[in-house]
């Protein structure tokens, strides 16, 4: 298909139905190869088939593949000799000529006209024609016979080579459309299959989520049905399975599913894989099972991996964050069935997005972020809280000055929180106004505040350790108020996974919970051990990390970490009072029953 024509039609079959995606997206994988829209797109939504067609109307000339007649052939003929079916003839001439003429009952899915010369041509003559030219390996003329090629496309074809006696015998017309059937047989389940593999390629997750999405489609319900490990076999379950309306149109959608299953398996078991349909021979099916088995016989396909739920979880290089290294070096390889990995970021934001948009299944979020999230319609789980306590207010050593100099002359304190939905927003808002100190806000990452501090372009930070500890430990800043004096057992942030997830897998998520405030109890009786993870994960010195935990140790506390809705409902309040939230949300959603 042309660039062009593919980008409009994209964008036409996008803006018509949301539901038509996947489609979109197998017609963007095939690319040159693009299979006949027959036994493609007949089988998504009318609407977006229409627009399809209206398309190639408009811009004759854009399919000459021979996948493009695919569809039409397998329709068309049933096994070899059955050529007067489906309104197809050829009739023997005088002088060796052989008409073939195709009526309006052709199921063929293009009937879209072509300028040749002086004629309308039917575009399904003209690749007839090409593909008995390539068959027979000998050159022939023809004559295109005049008439309405909306209702009827007829074509006279003789050799070019003299005597001109020589025939078109019946046995080799025969001949011809026997060898092909098979051939467009073989490129259009190689192709649609391709398609199925392309498109799984494109896919994320794990096994459950490619299954989903699959089904997301309107292609119908996948599911694993059995695993042989023994005999390396995987059995998958097909039900309400998209089928087309034409007789050979279950076909397709097949080749796809097969195509769709070896790409998921493959790259999720790393082997070549094959897959093949052992049930489900004719439309109408309820039920098809495709089995799974590997290429070569010596490929190990791994196959409770099929079973193994990946789960990527992020972080920031904070303690708040600590109970995630420290069940991945202890807890999560023990867990059967699921295979944590962990990302590290750099700012909230860019972790924020990557829960939002599926980079990672989950990770830390602010809690204030999370109920923000809630009323705009993004739903997510608290799976646990990351600590308790654990922010603290740093200021510059003239800090005292500082605030005198400000009030004199009409200004405000200028304090660096790490998020504007975030939970040290909200102990500063609170801190400030029982103290009647006139301040302003400004949003700086973590990792520069002592910096900011140290070149005082800011009065002070809120936010977590280590920075608190390293501001100190540099003589930058002091802790003036710490979380535990000012709001004992502050709820911070908490690991949370899009909703998505959990109902794919919500004993995995219960069990990473489990795991999580495991933890936090590892944590607190071997801090000393702690710090040393810490210190790996977090980039810091052995120093930091161990003033950090075995400083004031009430600074940060890594008990009581299964979220409640009390903690939640505290949040709200002071989001709708500091302004940050306008309606309150449904909490107990957010939590994990």
């Amino acid at each position: 298909m042309a660039e062009e024509l593919q980008r409009k039609l994209t964008y036409k079959l996008k803006s018509e139905n949301e539901r038509m995606n996947l489609w979109v997206h197998a017609l963007e994988c095939i690319g040159d190869d693009l299979a006949d829209p027959d036994s493609l797109l007949q089988m998504a939504s009318d609407v977006a088939v229409k627009q399809l067609l209206a398309q190639l109307k408009a811009n004759p000339g854009d399919l000459r593949k021979p996948m493009e007649i695919v569809q039409w052939y397998l329709s068309l003929l049933e096994r070899e000799g059955l050529i007067q079916e489906n309104n197809i003839s050829f009739l023997q001439l005088e002088a060796g000529r052989l008409r073939m003429e195709v009526g309006q009952g052709c199921p063929y899915a293009l009937t879209c006209l072509l300028s040749g010369k002086s004629n309308n041509v039917c575009k399904r003559v003209l690749t007839f024609i090409s593909v008995i030219r390539e068959s027979i390996a000998r050159e022939f003329d023809y004559v295109l016979v005049e008439g309405d090629p909306t209702t009827k496309c007829t074509c006279e074809l003789f050799p070019a080579s003299k005597p001109r006696a020589q025939l078109f015998t019946k046995n080799q017309v025969l001949s011809l459309l026997r060898i092909f059937t098979d051939e467009m047989e073989r490129l259009q389940e190689g192709s649609v299959e391709k398609t199925g593999r392309r498109y799984a390629q494109g896919l994320t997750g794990d096994l459950q989520a490619c299954l989903d999405q699959f089904g997301a489609g309107g292609l119908g319900k996948l599911e694993l049905e059995q695993l042989v490990e023994g005999n390396e076999q995987a059995i998958f379950k097909g039900t309400e399975l998209l089928q087309g309306v034409g007789r050979r149109s279950t076909r397709s959608i097949d080749e796809f599913t097969r195509g769709f299953l070896a790409g998921v398996v493959s790259r999720l078991c790393g082997a070549e894989i094959n897959c093949e349909e052992i049930s489900c021979v004719a439309k109408g099916d309820n039920v098809c099972r495709f089995v799974v088995t590997p290429v070569r016989a010596q490929d190990n396909l791994s196959l409770t991996r099929l079973k193994t739920v990946p789960v990527r979880l992020g972080y920031l290089s904070s303690l708040d964050h600590l109970i995630l290294p420290i069940a991945q070096e202890l807890l999560f390889p023990n867990c059967v069935g699921i295979e944590v990995n962990l990302k590290s970021y750099s700012f909230w934001r860019d972790l924020n997005q990557a829960i939002i948009e599926g980079e990672v299944e989950g990770g830390f979020m602010m809690l204030p972020t999370v109920l923000s999230l809630q009323q705009q319609g993004i739903l997510l789980k608290v799976v646990c809280l990351g600590h308790r306590n654990g922010s603290g207010f740093v200021v510059g050593q003239n800090y005292e000055q500082r605030r005198q100099q400000l009030r004199e002359n009409g200004e405000r304190l200028l304090i660096a929180t790490p998020s504007k939905l975030g939970t040290e927003n909200l102990f500063l808002h609170q801190l400030m106004q029982q103290n009647n100190l006139p301040f302003r806000t400004v949003t700086v990452p973590s990792t520069s505040m002592t910096l900011n501090l140290k070149n005082n372009e800011i009065d002070g930070y809120v936010c977590s350790e280590p920075f608190i500890t390293l501001a100190e430990k540099e003589g930058i800043g002091r802790l003036l108020v710490s979380s535990y004096e000012f709001w004992p057992n502050y709820p911070c942030c908490a690991l949370v996974v899009n909703q998505g997830f959990f109902h794919r897998h919500p004993d995995t998520v219960k069990e990473l919970g489990r795991e999580l405030e495991v933890a936090g109890d590892i944590i607190e009786n071997d801090r000393l051990w702690a710090s040393k993870i810490a210190a790996r994960y977090f980039n810091l010195s052995d120093e930091i990390a161990h003033n950090s935990l075995l400083g004031d140790r009430k600074r940060i506390l890594y008990t009581n970490l299964k979220p409640g809705l009390a903690d939640l409902e505290t949040i709200q309040k002071l989001l709708l009072n500091t302004g940050l939230m306008h309606e309150p949300v449904a909490l107990s959603d957010l939590l994990i029953r």
